[in-house]
């Protein structure tokens, strides 16, 4: 992965603005006009969004304005540790549940009704409006999804009382360096907002336990910036994805399911027909110098931290999941060359598998 903000040329304009207001933080201008342009682009009301310094401390205030300490939350074992560790920072337990195979995603008719749950919606994959059976209170941590997310209000999950993170990370379709946003209904940001700003709103007296997790005006300028950028980049993506994708079809490996939906997102997962092809893909990158990566590991509740932790089930489908997926590289530059050196490495490792196959 190599990330690429936006330029320094593209910036100025953002910050002569900085300099002309003299507003560095605490809901500047630029930060309202980032609030505006990104409430258009997700479908939802400029009061049902806020944005955050950072996308797990979008999670945990989302958590802590929602339930009460030492609640039990319902997630995937099969998602980034943030997701958890937003959990436990809130003062709440994470219990884990397993993931569908074919969609990565925790299939809501499996979670208990009206119970809080956390939901990832894996690797740019659009969040899935809840069953009629919802839990209660319910959070997407959606932190690649920004494509797929691009008019999540007409979903139906923010009318339903969910609440939606995307994250704007450096490594991220549109991002603001270090940052997150929070889609949810108005009463909720309303909380989340008191929360992010030592539990002011509207005067400086504390009313809730609360933190500082305001975005700077500095984070918005970036945001800005790459928010102009983004047709042009999508298109890119789209490009880059599609040469990767369509190459690993014609040799038989699969991606995530948002790439398989169409969307894009900034992280390439392979799913591979054996974990033997796995460990042998392994070798064969590490000798032709190709990076990988297992974005989330052999699941969360692999992690010592969470040996402890309740869960629901065996976790199969997670721990099969963690055994066949690897992510490769990607980068909104990526060259044809680079791209078929990746290609012909998984080709190699399916050749010595399929040939050790046979001879078995």
């Amino acid at each position: 992965m190599r990330p690429r903000l936006p330029t320094e040329k593209k910036l100025r304009k953002y910050l002569k603005r900085i300099d002309q207001n003299r507003i560095y933080t605490n809901y500047g201008p630029l930060v309202d006009d980032l609030t505006n342009r990104l409430a258009t682009y997700f479908g939802v009301g400029v009061n049902q969004l806020i944005l955050l310094t950072n996308g797990t401390l979008a999670l945990q205030g989302a958590v802590a304005t929602s339930s009460d300490p030492g609640s039990l939350w319902n997630c995937p074992s099969w998602t980034f540790v943030a997701t958890s560790q937003s959990i436990i920072s809130a003062g709440c337990v994470p219990q884990f549940v397993d993931v569908g195979y074919d969609d990565w995603t925790v299939p809501k008719t499996d979670l208990p009704a009206n119970a809080p749950a956390m939901i990832t919606a894996p690797f740019g994959s659009r969040p899935v409006a809840a069953s009629s059976a919802a839990s209660s209170p319910l959070i997407f941590d959606a932190a690649s999804c920004f494509d797929a997310c691009s008019d999540i209000g007409i979903s139906g999950l923010i009318s339903q009382g969910a609440a939606v993170m995307v994250s704007l990370h450096a490594t991220k379709l549109v991002t603001t360096g270090e940052g997150g946003v929070l889609i949810a209904p108005e009463s909720w940001i309303k909380e989340i907002r008191k929360w992010s700003n030592f539990g002011f709103y509207g005067n400086r007296i504390a009313t809730v336990d609360a933190t500082n997790a305001k975005m700077s005006e500095y984070q918005a300028a970036i945001g800005l910036a790459s928010l102009d950028e983004w047709d042009e980049n999508r298109t890119s993506w789209l490009n880059v994805i599609g040469k990767l994708k369509n190459s690993l079809l014609d040799i038989g490996i699969s991606s995530q399911p948002a790439l398989r939906d169409g969307y894009v997102t900034s992280t390439f997962v392979a799913e591979l027909p054996d974990p033997a092809v796995k460990d042998l893909s392994l070798k064969i990158f590490e000798k032709n110098k190709i990076e990988s990566r297992d974005w989330w590991g052999a699941g969360v509740h692999r992690m010592p931290r969470f040996y402890d932790s309740p869960t629901i089930g065996a976790l199969g489908n997670t721990n099969q999941l963690a055994k066949q997926t690897l992510g490769l590289p990607l980068s909104l530059d990526m060259s044809s060359a680079e791209i078929e050196r990746v290609v012909s490495s998984l080709a190699e490792a399916l050749q010595i598998h399929n040939s050790g196959s046979r001879q078995g």
